[in-house]
């Protein structure tokens, strides 16, 4: 707790930084280092040609479907508690509540979140970070920024990126380089199709990416003043114990083995008296004559 404290004191104190450079929050695309943006973007680029595309393509034609997405799902389960501190900053209880929600289901059923079983009740995954949540407070953006190796952002986001990084209260120790480098790999590969399309049919890369950037950061920030609703997610399942079982109804019981034909009916089960209900796996073989 105390560290969560703590985190929220600096991420305060930047923000506060960032309220003194008001001038600069433009909302509009502010890109008064455009020079430097584009000279850190082309050496992102080269990195990502040479380095990342291949080993994400050499990723998603190794390791089947299913394993990438039990792997992309353990790391985003990973972000949860992060996100639930974040919804709650942003004055949203109920989406938080509903955020630690999923992170203990899938932690638990779910295998260390390997499988999205929250989603299957209707708890869908959401973004949130500390970079909208001073959105949220109504700070600007401040001039875009292309920062090295992360990519797109602007003063406002790079801020929130440090304070993320601070508001994990997960004791991840020698292991959060890993997960940290492996969470960036695993948004490296989703956005691989979209990024490549954006290439071919952009005129000016750079400047497609800072577009479609800053309007999804604005679309991020509007969602999150927008106040959730624990009660409008369903609930999951119960199971009413004084409810009357279906009738069940047992005529023949037949057992394929593979290779063999199909063995003959055998003789029909007899009902159980009422009010009990049996299921007779193995019936008593036949008297011998003798």
């Amino acid at each position: 707790m105390k560290r969560i404290l703590d985190a929220a004191a600096r991420g305060a104190a930047l923000a506060v930084s960032l309220l003194m450079a008001a001038p600069l929050a433009a909302e509009e695309a502010s890109d008064p280092i455009e020079s430097a943006n584009r000279a850190v973007f082309d050496g992102n680029l080269f990195i990502d040609r040479h380095v990342l595309k291949p080993v994400a393509g050499g990723y998603r034609e190794t390791l089947p479907g299913g394993m990438q997405r039990g792997i992309s799902n353990m790391l985003n389960n990973l972000r949860e508690p992060s996100i639930a501190i974040n919804d709650l900053l942003q004055g949203n209880p109920a989406r938080s509540l509903a955020t630690l929600w999923r992170f203990g289901v899938n932690s638990t059923v779910g295998a260390l979140g390997i499988f999205d079983v929250a989603a299957d009740y209707g708890f869908e995954r959401h973004h949130a970070d500390f970079g909208q949540t001073l959105g949220v407070w109504g700070l600007g953006t401040g001039p875009y920024l292309t920062l090295p190796l992360l990519g797109p952002s602007n003063l406002r986001d790079a801020a929130g990126t440090v304070v993320n990084m601070a508001l994990n209260p997960l004791p991840l120790g020698p292991a959060a380089p890993a997960v940290t480098v492996g969470q960036a790999m695993d948004q490296r590969i989703q956005a691989s199709d979209a990024l490549e399309q954006m290439e071919r049919s952009s005129v000016d890369f750079y400047a497609s990416l800072r577009s479609a950037y800053l309007q999804q950061r604005q679309a991020l920030v509007a969602d999150g003043k927008t106040p959730g609703s624990f009660a409008a997610v369903p609930a999951a399942p119960v199971l009413d114990l004084d409810e009357t079982p279906p009738e069940v109804s047992a005529t023949e019981l037949k057992v394929v083995v593979p290779g063999l034909p199909m063995p003959v009916a055998t003789q029909a089960a007899k009902p159980a008296p009422e009010p009990d209900l049996a299921l007779v796996l193995n019936p008593v073989p036949p008297q011998d004559s003798r």
